[in-house]
């Protein structure tokens, strides 16, 4: 009798928790986990279809037109039509229009949050890649507030004084690396900005073989400064530990973050294919989108 009671009251604990989660996974809307975002110019039919036909031939398909669904935006920048790069990233980053110049401020010159920012006060982990240089204008976009995003040293110094993003990495070495040249003849302002990251427990990485060895489960935020100016067009191929692809940086920055049970955002920007498009490197370009997509590829495993 005992016997029967007891598995009678087992199979409606099943019989409830089975109804509860159904319930639970119906009617609930459910946050993604992980949220990547990918930003690049010439992200267009004209210029994907050329990258395909330069990488694989008329039969090769990309990553990106997997994508069950596609959009056009709209990016005009709040004083022209035609935006600038700071006030286009500054769309992306923050959803607002700014004028040409401007960096998450608007023109009454109220700070706007980016993304990023909005994620790490809501508990995701954060992580910011760029092929070009960290303090850059597009990657600057995530972290800095300016009317004047030329001002390379206010960038940086917003960056090092900013709370850290629990990984970045990127191109810009020169910024993080204390050694004396004319406008800076002791390396004094370098050892400022290490000795501002180091304070916060910033973990300051050189190579693509130190990145990944970084033990994933420590909370330590991560910045790898892998070369002195924007990351060079490696193949789209990965492994390569002196030429890291995009596609190498999303996957360690993936196994970084996916630790935080609250989920992460991911950033990865790629502001040197619309570089290559500017000195008319039809070549480079091409290459750059390949290993763009490779890394779209990768972040969709």
């Amino acid at each position: 009798m005992k016997l029967r009671n007891r598995m009678i009251a087992l199979v409606c604990l099943i019989l409830f928790l089975g109804i509860g989660a159904a319930l639970f996974l119906n009617t609930t809307t459910r946050k993604p986990f992980a949220v990547i975002l990918f930003v690049a110019d010439n992200i267009n039919p004209s210029a994907l279809t050329a990258a395909r036909l330069f990488g694989g031939g008329g039969d090769a398909r990309l990553q990106i037109e997997e994508f069950a669904n596609t959009a056009l935006c709209r990016n005009a920048a709040n004083d022209f039509s035609v935006p600038d790069a700071a006030s286009a990233s500054t769309s992306i980053a923050a959803g607002k229009h700014v004028n040409r110049g401007s960096l998450c401020t608007d023109p009454s010159g109220t700070r706007l949050p980016s993304l990023l920012e909005t994620a790490a006060l809501q508990g995701r982990s954060t992580g910011l890649i760029t092929t070009g240089e960290i303090t850059g204008i597009t990657a600057a976009a995530y972290f800095a507030k300016s009317l004047d995003a030329k001002n390379h040293d206010d960038l940086l110094a917003q960056f090092s004084t900013h709370a850290p993003y629990d990984f970045v990495a990127g191109g810009g070495a020169q910024d993080f690396t204390p050694v004396a040249d004319a406008q800076n003849p002791t390396g004094e302002d370098s050892q400022k900005q290490l000795k501002q990251l180091g304070g916060k427990g910033v973990t300051v990485l050189r190579s693509m073989t130190e990145l990944e060895s970084q033990p994933f489960w420590k909370k330590l935020p991560v910045l790898a400064a892998l070369s002195s100016g924007p990351l060079a067009p490696a193949r789209y191929g990965e492994g390569n530990p002196e030429s890291p692809s995009l596609s190498d940086l999303v996957r360690v920055a993936i196994r970084h973050l996916q630790s935080n049970s609250r989920g992460y955002l991911l950033v990865v920007d790629d502001p040197m294919i619309a570089s290559a498009a500017a000195a008319n490197d039809a070549e480079t370009m091409f290459t750059r989108l390949l290993a763009f997509d490779q890394a779209v590829g990768t972040a969709r495993r």
